[in-house]
């Protein structure tokens, strides 16, 4: 009696972390594992049931919310599975895998876990986005520089021997982070400035869904430019 109580325990903690990450899934619209196929201990690795009397077990890439209402992954090569294909004891390696994503909060845990890693899986820029931190590594003439956490004033760059470090800064400044300040001032412009910077007339278009044909002309306009020229008018104009 005992032991069918332990297991409807254990089978009510593991629907309810399921449901956590179900729920993790669908806020981020498609959540990304770290994966790394040459750092393999890395790499959350499920087994799903694929018609076959035992599980295969594969590394996933991420997780979705499909058109069923259910979460889905993908794998590393390539294939689909939902989560009722997965082995039920594989919960707790599942929520191991979005732990190491969602607890990856500081510039110093980061550094961590790029060290661990041989190369540079797509999840570490969605880490970055998320923590509002600076993503330079597609810098015009960066090599070392990964990223700025603008919240604890800390550059997190690579040593000479390619050693992902930390180093606290008064202040950075960059191509790359005056771009996304300039793109952050004109998605809040106002019309006014809308109408200054583009040189188009607010009354030149339909007011009809409030004056929305005027502002796609302009962010069509912006879109157009680069990011110094994008620069240059976020200076002069802020």
């Amino acid at each position: 009696m005992k032991n069918k109580t332990y297991k409807e325990k254990i089978r009510q903690l593991n629907g309810q972390v399921l449901q956590d990450i179900t729920d993790t899934a669908r806020a981020a619209g498609q959540f990304q594992f770290i994966y790394d196929p040459d750092a393999p201990a890395m790499n959350t690795c499920l087994r799903f049931y694929n018609g076959s009397k035992y599980p295969e077990k594969l590394a996933v890439e991420s997780m979705y919310i499909n058109d069923d209402d259910m979460l889905e992954f993908f794998t590393e090569d390539g294939r689909r599975f939902t989560v009722d294909k997965m082995h039920s004891a594989d919960v707790s390696v599942l929520n191991k895998g979005v732990e190491m994503v969602e607890e990856c909060d500081t510039p110093a845990k980061f550094v961590s876990l790029l060290n661990k890693l041989q190369n540079f899986p797509i999840v570490l820029h969605s880490i970055m986005d998320r923590r509002g931190w600076y993503d330079l590594t597609d810098e015009d003439g960066n090599e070392n520089n990964i990223c700025w956490c603008p919240a604890e004033k800390t550059l997190i760059t690579e040593d000479a021997d390619g050693k992902a470090i930390t180093r606290k800064k008064s202040n950075y400044s960059s191509l790359e982070m005056d771009w996304h300040h300039a793109e952050e001032w004109f998605h809040q412009s106002d019309f006014v400035t809308m109408e200054r910077i583009s040189g188009l007339k607010q009354f030149d278009f339909s007011d009809e869904d409030g004056s929305q044909d005027f502002v796609d002309a302009v962010e069509n306009w912006w879109a157009t430019l680069g990011k110094t020229e994008k620069i240059r008018i976020w200076n002069e104009n802020k």
